[in-house]
């Protein structure tokens, strides 16, 4: 009666980034060695591990080199003015101006002082407003990495978009016998052993369709 459901709270937020992500080496891999080298364009279906695919890629890149990797949510940041503003403040400089013109300099002196250069990636590339934001970063020789539920989105992109972002990988929805795999060894790691069964999570995997 006295233990505990939920032994790990971190383990089972939607922040956690987990040391192996199952089912995902592959793609893991493509993301890994397109970074700092080629601007991607990434998409697939929702829950299909996007978001955690490219923060584990950018958490890994930023250990081991000497550039740098900035995640962008464009849920959150939509135009120009605050995707620019978000970059300056992960690149530890406050600006209080609230030109474009004026962050865009700031940005490209930043730029111009890192040998091995800024990557940025945007992610729910959907919500983004304005998209000439895109070329903005283009034009300031940032490597990008576009994420978005559809490829669809990756006809918004202009000549000049589409030109510089030349590789795509596709993420495929989780079986679900993969999806069962993730949620059970979440499940271990974050539940008491007695709060769940293999059973009821493999209910849980069918009913997600893939979809975590």
């Amino acid at each position: 009666m006295g233990s505990r459901i939920v032994t790990t709270h971190e383990i089972l937020s939607e922040s956690h980034i987990p040391e192996n992500i199952l089912h995902r080496e592959k793609e893991l891999t493509q993301l890994s060695n397109a970074i700092n080298v080629v601007n991607t364009f990434v998409h697939g279906p929702s829950g299909a591990g996007k978001t955690l695919l490219i923060k584990k890629t950018i958490e890994n890149f930023n250990a081991k080199s000497r550039g740098i990797a900035i995640y962008i949510d464009c849920c959150l940041y939509q135009t120009t003015n605050a995707i620019f503003h978000e970059i300056l403040l992960s690149l530890n400089t406050v600006v209080s101006s609230k030109s474009n013109y004026a962050l865009t300099k700031r940005l490209k002196e930043r730029v111009r002082r890192l040998d091995d250069g800024i990557n940025i990636c945007l992610d729910h590339f959907e919500r983004l407003k304005e998209i000439e934001t895109v070329n903005r970063l283009l034009s300031l020789g940032i490597k990008l990495i576009i994420v978005s539920s559809s490829h669809e989105m990756y006809k918004r992109l202009n000549s000049m978009g589409k030109a510089n972002i030349t590789n795509i990988i596709e993420i495929p929805n989780y079986s679900v016998d993969q999806a069962f795999d993730i949620l059970l060894e979440r499940a271990r790691e974050g539940l008491d052993e007695t709060a769940y069964s293999e059973e009821t999570i493999r209910k849980v995997a069918q009913a997600s369709s893939g979809n975590m």
